[in-house]
This record gives structure tokens, sequence and C-alpha cells, in this order.
């Protein structure tokens, strides 16, 4: 596994050009942003598997918080099942706290996968969640998950686009 902050035109090609449903089609008419980061998990040369991560922010009615955003998890069909995401989890959490000086690992979901986040560690969040769409502050019908500290509680905002 590699720790990269782009990815080359090979590497886009293999991880998501193998099909137009790579990504949850819930989240096709929201606007996302784009990783800073990208682990790479490779099998014979070749990228296999992907987690992009970055640094955002969020906001409660009395805090705001560092977190580190995790999206873009994929893993090739021919691959899955290998305990590959298992492998880019612990090297994401052993690694990222590092790159962006947080400890709070934040995701957005599909509530169909709550369970499978869940067994990487992170919880379901149970407040309301407001993100960034162009000039506006939208309610994401997604799930929000957490790993990490410090643990955070009541409605947030995200100071960006959803991850």
């Amino acid at each position: 596994m590699e720790l990269v902050r782009t990815l080359s035109h090979q590497d886009r090609e293999s991880l998501f050009g193998w099909d137009e449903q790579v990504f949850p089609v819930e989240g096709r008419n929201w606007s996302w942003a784009q990783p800073s980061h990208h682990i790479v998990y490779r099998k014979e040369g070749a990228a296999t598997g992907h987690i992009g991560f970055l640094k955002s922010t969020v906001e409660t009615d009395e805090l705001l918080l560092h977190v580190i955003g995790v999206g873009g998890v994929v893993v090739r069909p021919e691959s899955q099942g290998k305990g590959i995401p298992g492998k880019m989890f612990a090297f994401l959490h052993e690694i990222a706290p590092g790159e962006t000086g947080t400890n709070l690992f934040t995701l957005f979901c599909p509530h169909r996968l709550l369970s499978y986040y869940a067994m990487h560690g992170y919880k379901e969040y149970q407040w309301p969640v407001r993100v960034t769409q162009g000039n506006e502050l939208k309610e994401i019908d997604f799930g929000f998950m957490t790993f990490g500290k410090p643990e955070i509680k009541g409605p947030i905002t995200t100071t960006s686009e959803p991850w």
C-alpha cells in the first residue's frame, strides 16, 4: 500500500473506470469534495483498492472541529472478499493523523452501507448533518459516521461539500 497525493491516469482507470456505478447512485445529485490524499492498494503493480481522504472542519453549536473526511472507498470486483478494505482502513488510521493533525475520522455513506463501515470501527452519528451545496446548506440523507476522538454530539454543519 502507498500514500499518494495524486492518482495517475492509469490508477484512475483501474480504480474507477470499470463500471458507471462504482460510487453509490444515491450520491449522484450531490457535489462532493475531492480528496487531497489517496491510499492505493496494489496487486502485481496494478491499483486494485483505494481510499481517499482530506482534512476538513465541522461546526457544532459550540465548536469548530478539524476532521479527516474519508471517501472514495473502492475495491475492484476481482479483488473483493479478500480483506483489502480492512488493510486500507488500518493503514489510513495509522497514517492520516500525521498527515492532517487530527484523530477524528468521518465519512458519508448510503444508509444501506452503515453496517459495512461499522465493521471497520465507525459509529453512526445520531444527529442531523447539514452540508454545503453551492451557496446553500442542505441536510443530507446519507449516514454520517465517525471514528476516533474527540466524540461530537448534536447537530453539525460541514464547512465544505461532503466527502
